[in-house]
């Protein structure tokens, strides 16, 4: 799940209306052997990192995953004794509800700087349940961490408590561990009874594991970027990339610790793949040679994965590095053999037309996917929201409760301007003109906030605003301007 706990306030915002799912499990078999893994899910990203951090003192080695930049935030890992954790977002939970907080205390170094803490110092499941009877931890208010270690210890922590497993596996996606029907039909958790019938008719192993995450992969605006199947007892890790469970990257921790500090792309650990293939050729030359590649070997793919590849490419182009004008011309070739295969095709046109500065189109097929969603569970599930609050905008409404303006003057030549930095999605954060420029109401928490403006996918600081400072954000630091919400 990307963006705990610094970011994790915006997506609290975002979770009630669109899943950021990733699927966790860990088991243990007859003879001991206790494997865990999981799927990352988001936008895809092609900025992910492994990072391999040998021990130093009384520190743990660690094997660490990030999005942005080694340094940036840590998504998930496991350590050199076998302690494995990630996390799964989830609606948000009163702080009334967060067992002992009045008796705990906040970490001095930040929640950020406490997960750090756990991988690099704890070497069992009871270890970081030991630690967090001193420490609390706001953002499990909004996510809950999946452990488990190679003594067969299994267990899912959130403000609510501990939940450890009551069968020889735990599975976790994005409910609370501690809800009375988890898999009664919540919209969020499609993947959760697939999970629990595939561990119980073929038990824990390599092999059903990875099953388990290939068929709970994400297939449309939320992607699987990047899959783990680790064995916990002995350190072999098994990586998977885009969503391709038939190609791996095996290594085992102990072994990699021994070669000494490093990062490496994810992608750079999968050359040969198509999506990465296609992706560095557009880095290096261009969208016309990029596509002149796929279409080179579009044959030799399945389907299925000819039509993931420029998927993930648009998507990234278009919600992660925000190149509009490029996003396009992939989503078109990919419309070619697409349109009328995938229940979001209006959704992701209505993004492609709004970025590239098509207001009236976009509207149009923002309509057309409400009309889409009305007899599909599936397309309303991934975008009905989302749809909706495009087309108020678009028809000059502005959200309910809104309490904050944001302004930009000039500019009247863009195509587009968005705020960066309040929510997942810079795009759905537009700002409609003016006669004097830009504008558009929000509503944030209150708060302090940091923004930016991108004008065109290019990132430009408030002109208007002088308060500003750096931080360090889940895609790496960022110069940004400040706005406090009272």
């Amino acid at each position: 799940m990307k963006r705990i706990f610094t970011f994790i306030f915006f997506l609290a915002l975002l979770i009630s209306s669109f899943a950021f799912p990733c699927t966790i499990i860990s088991g243990k078999t007859k003879d001991n052997m206790v494997w865990a893994g999981n799927n990352e899910d988001f936008c895809f990203d092609f900025n992910t990192y492994f990072n391999v951090l040998p021990s130093e003192g009384k520190l743990l080695g660690v094997i660490t995953f990030t999005y942005g930049s080694p340094e940036s935030f840590i998504q998930g890992g496991v350590n050199e004794h076998g302690l494995f954790f990630d996390f799964n977002s989830l609606p948000e939970e009163p702080l009334s509800n967060y067992k002992d907080w009045d008796n705990k205390e906040d970490f001095q170094a930040g929640e950020d700087a406490l997960v750090v803490h756990i991988i690099r110092n704890c070497s069992t499941v009871l270890d970081v349940m030991e630690l967090l009877k001193k420490y609390r931890i706001r953002g499990l208010l909004y996510a809950q961490m999946h452990v488990a270690d190679k003594l067969g210890n299994l267990a899912v922590i959130n403000a609510r408590g501990v939940r450890f497993a009551k069968r020889d596996y735990q599975v976790s996606t994005n409910f609370n561990v501690f809800s009375d029907k988890p898999s009664s039909g919540d919209k969020m958790c499609w993947r959760y009874p697939i999970a629990e019938r595939l561990l119980k008719e073929n038990g824990v192993s390599l092999e059903s594991f990875r099953d388990v995450l290939d068929t709970t992969q994400q297939p449309r605006i939320v992607s699987t970027i990047y899959s783990n199947v680790i064995n916990l007892t002995t350190g072999d890790v098994y990586n998977y990339y885009a969503g391709d469970f038939k190609n791996v990257y095996h290594f085992n921790v102990k072994e990699m610790l021994k070669k000494g500090k490093k990062s490496y792309l994810w992608r750079s650990l999968f050359p040969d793949a198509p999506v990465v293939r296609v992706w560095e050729t557009y880095l290096a030359k261009g969208t016309e040679e990029a596509i002149q590649l796929f279409l080179q070997i579009q044959n030799t793919l399945s389907e299925k994965r000819k039509s993931e590849t420029l998927r993930h490419i648009f998507s990234s182009c278009l919600l992660v590095v925000n190149k509009y004008a490029d996003a396009k011309v992939f989503f078109n070739e990919w419309l070619k053999e697409n349109e009328d295969r995938d229940k979001l095709t209006n959704f992701y046109n209505g993004i492609i037309h709004l970025t590239n500065g098509n207001y009236a189109k976009a509207k149009h097929y923002f309509s057309e996917q409400t009309k889409a969603n009305e007899i599909d569970e599936v397309a309303q599930r991934s975008s009905d929201s989302y749809v909706k609050k495009f087309l108020e905008k678009l028809s000059g409404r502005m959200p309910s409760g809104a309490n904050t303006r944001f302004e930009l003057k000039g500019f009247q030549d863009a195509k587009f301007i968005c705020v960066f930095g309040i929510s997942w999605l810079p795009a759905s954060n537009f700002l409609l003109k003016t006669q004097e420029g830009w504008a558009a109401d929000f509503a944030l928490p209150p708060g302090k906030h940091h923004y930016a403006f991108l004008v065109d996918g290019e990132m430009i600081l408030d002109p208007a605003n002088p308060e500003k400072e750096e931080i360090n954000t889940e895609d790496g630091r960022f110069l940004l301007n400040i706005k406090i919400v009272k």
